[in-house]
């Protein structure tokens, strides 16, 4: 049998050692890959809210346009309080809407769309305005139309 060097007393334990400082170095490695997956997740999620948020209050914008009530437009004082419309609400957003009376003829459509979670807890929000303007339409009615130049504005 050939002859063991024995072990010396400073390399006992080096071995233990070495492991679990392998194992803390991967534990790390797995934790920091682990936060980046959730942080990017995360992120996806706050941008599909803000998708939704932007989305419906666009439609909306255009919505309040085509079916604001004429006769509640025309008793509006230029500068005064504005119309509020009825709220809508589906799938977790809520928009509310206001046409308010800037001059004679124009008018600024307001519209602020909020994505919630269950409990009501806004999860994104988003304002926007469209400036729109009278004008008679073919069968002699009044219509409300967007300004020709740049009417859709993203309020803050």
């Amino acid at each position: 049998m050939p002859n063991a060097e024995p072990c010396r007393s400073g390399e006992r334990g080096v071995a233990l050692g070495a492991a679990v400082f392998a194992l803390a170095v991967m534990g790390g490695l797995v934790a920091g890959n682990f936060m980046t997956g959730w942080l990017e997740h995360q992120s996806g999620r706050n941008t599909l809210f803000a998708v939704q948020a932007a989305e419906a209050a666009e439609a909306e914008l255009w919505e309040a346009a085509a079916a604001a009530p004429r006769g509640a437009l025309a008793a509006l004082v230029p500068g005064g309080a504005g119309h509020q419309l009825e709220a809508v609400s589906f799938n977790g957003v809520m928009v509310q809407r206001e046409i308010v009376r800037l001059t004679e003829r124009l008018f600024l459509i307001r519209v602020r769309a909020s994505r919630t979670d269950a409990g009501g807890t806004p999860l994104a929000i988003r304002s926007l305005g469209l400036l729109v303007k009278f004008a008679a339409d073919s069968a002699s009615a009044v219509a409300l139309v967007p300004v020709a130049q740049r009417p859709w504005v993203q309020l803050y």
